[in-house]
């Protein structure tokens, strides 16, 4: 039996976005807050990866979850801005939640990022699949971490 994969929840989602605005608050690109629209569309990205079809999961597995909540946030659009980087946050925060670790070079994240924020909309398979494979390669499991 495999071990249930643990979700973003809102609530965490509008901790990490209010650390990201603390963080870029005198940037060029600051992070807008949370409006009812706003809100209601993060909530969608961070359901999509658990979402069911026909009583099936949608996306199974861990990797293939985590590239759906980076594809959702980051080229669903949910904020007014900061959603490459509130994707890059997320999904970093959902191996912590999971007992893993993403490893991978800040430019290589904002590569990916980008890559998926300019893809075709009807690339979205293509598009998740590279993210699968990147994750892949930089996302390392830490059984031995106590969980939040």
């Amino acid at each position: 039996m495999s071990k249930q994969i643990a979700a973003v929840s809102f609530k965490s989602f509008d901790t990490l976005l209010t650390l990201a605005q603390h963080e870029h608050r005198n940037r060029n690109e600051p992070i807008p807050s949370l409006n009812e629209n706003s809100k209601a569309r993060i909530e969608s990205c961070l359901n999509a990866p658990f979402q069911t079809v026909f009583g099936r999961a949608a996306y199974v597995g861990f990797y293939k979850k985590a590239s759906a909540l980076f594809y959702y946030i980051a080229k669903g659009h949910p904020l007014a801005n900061g959603n490459k980087r509130m994707a890059c946050i997320t999904v970093g925060f959902l191996c912590y939640i999971n007992r893993r670790e993403l490893f991978i070079e800040d430019k290589d994240l904002v590569d990916l990022a980008h890559y998926v924020a300019d893809s075709p909309p009807d690339d979205k398979d293509n598009c998740m699949r590279h993210i699968e494979r990147v994750l892949r390669k930089t996302v390392v499991n830490q059984p031995h971490r106590l969980t939040p």
